[in-house]
């Protein structure tokens, strides 16, 4: 995340939808989910965002692209500045730490490759418990 000394409103006009920011909501991801042979691939595009604002990161089996911006006013008041966020669910059968990430023709794409086998689903069932006393 790129942190500034100043809040910079020109940076902001020109690489974020200011009016989005003010009235509390997002801009929405563009993105591309597709598959190839061996791997799954992402492309993801911010409008008027610059992507090395964006950041990547696994929570469990969910992928999420997001980006913002922290600026620090003058005074010394940190903003934090949510542009977009975007969860993907991780399929079962990829290698999660060989997925890579990088920038491409202005795009952040995300490639995760498949494993050779499938793993297992955790399924199991759980008993229920009942009171007796009818």
């Amino acid at each position: 995340m790129k942190a500034f000394t100043y809040l910079d409103t020109k940076f902001i006009a020109l690489n974020g939808d200011l009016a989005n920011i003010v009235s509390g909501g997002t801009a929405m991801l563009q993105n591309n989910l597709s598959k190839t042979d061996k791997k799954y691939q992402i492309r993801a595009k911010l409008p008027s965002f610059d992507n090395r604002f964006l950041s990547v990161e696994i929570i469990e089996n969910q992928l999420i692209i997001s980006g913002s911006v922290q600026t620090i006013s003058k005074t010394g008041i940190v903003f934090n500045l949510p542009f977009a966020s975007r969860a993907f669910g991780i399929p079962e059968n990829v290698e999660k730490d060989k997925i890579e990430v990088f920038e491409k023709e202005g795009y952040l794409i995300v490639e995760m490759p498949e494993s050779g086998s499938k793993k297992p689903r955790d399924r199991r069932n759980i008993d229920i418990n009942f009171d007796d006393d009818f």
